[in-house]
């Protein structure tokens, strides 16, 4: 008898998930702690949220392309369901140290059109919390404040939404489901891309051109995908790689070589905004490759960075293998990293 009962209790336990579901059991959905910086909202907590709404805990990198991609889907549902049983909480977890930063973190969400909360996780206590392993992370909460879906990185918004309108019936609204869901970009034929290249020394191998040329010796390696070199007065950080000194002859390069289709970069300008001009393969970029940061002045091409973000730099109609070579103006500037899409992630920059 004791092990029907076991078994009952867990054929009842199962019935309990909402359909759809992933996870077995639901746990209860971490606290916001107090003492966090906050954007677009005064300070939340789940319990203040208890009862009221289901809350889509979305843990975003606001420089990175994943998660960049990701920012439409989650603008949609707050148009939508803002007012329909739902509040959107983004999470900022830093993987850089200037993404500590609530100004800058101010300025990315009114260039970039967030109207959501955004809440910065300095201590990355709500990102151990969630056990969240990568960005984008989205965790669906209900009105009693359990963990009732997740989804970890890009696409699947349709299934999504369908958990979006499920919990906000739930506690008590009645969403529009008249409304199509969302669909994801149909992923056939999209060629190849590179893993992210880092600048740091923390993640990355950059290597001085000259030592990289001397190691390549008498044969040469046409495999180079993911090399990372530069040539100058540079200085290589934990996280990024530094200019020590104007750059006036342009001589002080950073250089890049992936596979794909588009190509973006992680860039700073020091103390105030300055020109990075840009070339791939050796030369300046064309209009019909040009990423929509990219600027041009007569030939020359070039990217305006005036804050610390990722910059859009080429689209190639292949995922041949490119290099990029960045080369700011001023010193303090700092190249951190190098992300790359293929030909169906591309059209999401």
């Amino acid at each position: 008898m004791k092990g029907l009962a076991v078994f009952l209790a867990a054929v009842l336990l199962c019935a309990a998930v909402p359909a759809g579901a992933v996870r077995p059991l639901t746990p209860p959905a971490p606290e916001f702690a107090p003492g966090r910086a906050w954007v677009n909202a005064r300070p939340l907590t789940m319990q203040l949220l208890k009862g009221r709404k289901a809350v889509l805990v979305a843990f975003v990198n606001l420089a990175s392309l994943q998660s960049l991609r990701t920012l439409p889907a989650l603008k949609e549902w707050w148009d939508r369901y803002a007012l329909e049983g739902l509040m959107i909480v983004g999470v900022q977890t830093p993987e850089f140290e200037f993404q500590k930063d609530p100004l800058i973190l101010r300025r990315a969400v009114k260039r970039l059109g967030i109207q959501f909360p955004m809440v910065i996780d300095a201590d990355r206590s709500l990102w151990k919390g969630y056990r969240v392993e990568g960005w984008p992370s989205l965790y669906l909460v209900d009105h009693k404040g359990r963990i009732v879906f997740d989804r970890l990185g890009e696409g699947s918004y349709a299934e999504f939404e369908t958990e979006i309108r499920e919990a906000a019936g739930r506690a008590g609204y009645k969403p529009d489901r008249t409304l199509a869901l969302l669909e994801d970009t149909p992923l056939v034929d999209c060629g190849e891309a590179s893993e992210t290249i880092y600048m740091g020394s923390t993640r990355g191998k950059p290597m001085a051109i000259d030592d990289l040329m001397q190691r390549r010796g008498a044969v040469f390696i046409n495999n180079r995908e993911r090399e990372a070199a530069f040539q100058g007065s540079w200085t290589v950080e934990p996280e990024a790689l530094r200019m020590v000194k104007d750059n006036r002859g342009r001589s002080f390069q950073a250089a890049f070589v992936y596979r794909g289709a588009a190509a973006a970069a992680l860039l700073a300008p020091g103390r105030s905004a300055q020109r990075f001009y840009v070339l791939q393969d050796e030369r300046w970029i064309k209009p019909e490759a040009a990423g929509k940061d990219i600027h041009f002045d007569e030939d020359e091409s070039y990217v305006e960075v005036d804050e610390p973000r990722m910059y859009d730099l080429v689209r190639n109609p292949t995922d041949d293998l490119h290099e990029v070579i960045i080369m700011p103006a001023k010193a303090g500037a700092r190249v951190f990293e190098l992300e790359v899409s293929d030909r169906c992630l591309a059209g999401g920059l």
